[in-house]
């Protein structure tokens, strides 16, 4: 009982409340820069293409907090939108089969983590990079360096569509997740198990906790969430592209940094993660329309990993 209390104690609910009162202040900050990025139509749109990082981010939390992390999730992302392309060539009928199979190689990739990271004590970050290289490998031998096929409609109206046009389907399935995470951290078991690893891991077995069981499920949880943010991600584009989830593991380290959970694991949650992912798509968006090129981009989403890493250990220690 003295991890869960040490998971939630007051001091991070303090922080994430920092982090959405951050978000008010950025938008009333980016009014004044641009009036137009504070339409309501806009920055429900923001929350819409934030959705596919949310969700790849509710698995990279789960992951972080037992105290490792998930560097193939871009690599899942891509390889969820090469099959949904090449299989279904944007057939409706073939739109659940193509779900079906990408769900269960997306948790299988993630056991197979899971069993590396558990049983031969292979380090997370080796273990996912080289998964990462596999699956880049795979897809791009796949369809012979050329992407081909389209996304299917269901899985466009997925991405895209709106419920009686004031709330995107793709912000309500994000929080659907997002709020089942929530409750299995919190109320179950597993949950506790979680937080107890990654605080203090020879204490958490000496309790009971099931390690090897825990990082297996957390794993495939979160290579199961990299698929299900692949094909949101697939719907906004359309098409299939060999590039589409490169960026997707950088900003999910960045949003579940951002949102307070520790990266030495123990620590945090999901609802500081939605927040983090909200407020990195803020930042994105109006760096577009300030018409900020690539390269400053780049540099901006790198000073922020940096930033909030180093703002959190110096808060933590």
């Amino acid at each position: 009982m003295k991890g869960r209390k040490l998971a939630f104690k007051p001091g991070f609910s303090r922080y994430v409340f920092n982090i959405y009162f951050i978000i008010v202040v950025f938008i009333i900050v980016s009014a004044l820069l641009k009036p137009s990025f504070v339409a309501p139509r806009h920055l429900i749109n923001i929350a819409r293409q934030a959705a596919p990082l949310g969700i790849v981010s509710i698995g990279q939390t789960l992951v972080i907090l037992l105290g490792g992390l998930d560097l193939s999730v871009g690599s899942v992302i891509t390889l969820t939108n090469v099959l949904m392309g090449a299989i279904s060539l944007g057939r409706t009928e073939m739109t659940l089969q193509v779900v079906v199979l990408c769900l269960a190689l997306g948790w299988g990739i993630g056991l197979t983590n899971g069993v590396f990271v558990a049983k031969l004590r292979v380090d997370p970050f080796i273990m996912t990079l080289a998964m990462m290289l596999i699956i880049k490998g795979v897809s791009w031998v796949y369809v012979g360096g050329a992407p081909k096929g389209f996304t299917p409609p269901p899985i466009r109206y997925l991405a895209t569509g709106w419920i009686g046009g004031v709330v995107p389907l793709a912000v309500i399935t994000w929080l659907i997740l997002a709020g089942i995470a929530i409750l299995v951290l919190r109320k179950t078991v597993y949950g506790w198990w979680v937080y107890a690893i990654g605080g203090n891991k020879k204490a958490a077995y000496l309790s009971g906790a099931r390690i090897d069981l825990t990082t297996l499920i957390t794993y495939g949880v979160c290579g199961a969430g990299a698929v299900v943010a692949g094909l949101l991600a697939s719907g906004n584009i359309g098409a299939t592209s060999l590039t589409l989830g490169e960026e997707y593991m950088l900003n999910s380290l960045a949003a579940v940094v951002i949102g307070g959970t520790n990266f030495g694991g123990g620590r945090g949650g999901i609802v500081g993660s939605v927040a983090g992912s909200l407020l990195l798509l803020m930042i994105f968006s109006i760096l577009t329309m300030l018409n900020v090129g690539y390269a400053g981009r780049l540099i901006t989403r790198g000073t922020i990993l940096a930033g909030a890493v180093a703002f959190y250990t110096k808060r933590a220690t």
